[in-house]
């Protein structure tokens, strides 16, 4: 490998120098370029940063300066990585701060999944990550932090949607899942955690049914993104292309639809 891919512990120390202030409250370090991979050294300085964020854009990450990440200080450590060993992961589970994003086209094993669900910080983000497994997302069922992102999943099995049907955190997004089976939707119609972001596409009468039982916390969720203004929420469903006036029927929302004639 070509060692200007290679982030030295001069180079951090020049970003660290040359660090973002957002405002009075918040500054960052934001290491990006053709960097590959990073030094163990220079993950050290750079878990010594006193701002509050840390961007790092790389492909791969070694387990040592995983461990030396994991023990920034800041608020907010932000990763891309396309490869990194279940150890990183469980390393990088153990950082104390509010917010952990990890992306980039990358592959997560079970046992990375595993670890990463006891990250404990208000928020998880794999936005970047496609395929989860069924162990995965039982894993992920048991997160116990604020929010969980994983926006960048496109399909899961009823198994999988089963189990984050017992999510145990504060808030779930699964925000790119088009289709859902009758019986995902039935099991998400029981969801336990205390939000969950899911716009699901072309339900069939039964799934539509399901998720017309849903808690809350749904219907406060298509609150948040309905860009309409005053809006009934079967019109929103129909515009956005989430439902079918025949589905909007089956959900028999009449009742709900009135806590959206006011804002």
């Amino acid at each position: 490998m070509k060692e200007e891919n290679i982030l030295t512990k001069e180079i951090a120390e020049q970003f660290i120098a040359n660090e973002e202030v957002i405002d009075d409250s918040f500054s960052q370090v934001y290491v990006e370029g053709e960097f590959t991979q990073i030094e163990d050294t220079a993950a050290e300085s750079l878990s010594r940063y006193k701002g509050q964020g840390l961007v790092l854009v790389l492909e791969t990450l070694s387990d040592v300066a995983a461990e030396c990440l994991s023990c920034f200080k800041g608020e907010e450590l932000y990763l891309s990585l396309t490869k990194f060993s279940d150890k990183a992961a469980e390393s990088l589970s153990n950082f104390k701060g509010e917010k952990l994003e990890l992306f980039g086209n990358m592959e997560l094993s079970d046992r990375a999944a595993e670890s990463l669900s006891r990250y404990k910080g208000q928020g998880l983000v794999l936005d970047d990550l496609e395929t989860l497994s069924d162990a995965s997302a039982e894993s992920f069922s048991n997160f116990k932090g604020g929010k969980l992102e994983l926006s960048g999943i496109r399909e899961l099995s009823d198994k999988a949607a089963e189990s984050f049907s017992k999510f145990k955190g504060g808030k779930l997004e699964l925000s790119g899942i088009r289709e859902l089976s009758d019986k995902a939707a039935e099991s998400f119609s029981k969801f336990k955690g205390g939000k969950l972001m899911l716009f699901p596409r072309g339900l069939s009468d039964a799934a539509a049914k399901s998720l017309s039982r849903f808690k809350d916390s749904w219907i406060e969720e298509f609150r948040d993104a309905n860009p309409i203004g005053k809006v009934r929420i079967g019109d929103f469903l129909i515009e956005n292309g989430f439902l079918s006036n025949p589905e909007i029927q089956n959900l028999k929302l009449s009742k709900i639809a009135q806590r959206f004639k006011q804002r």
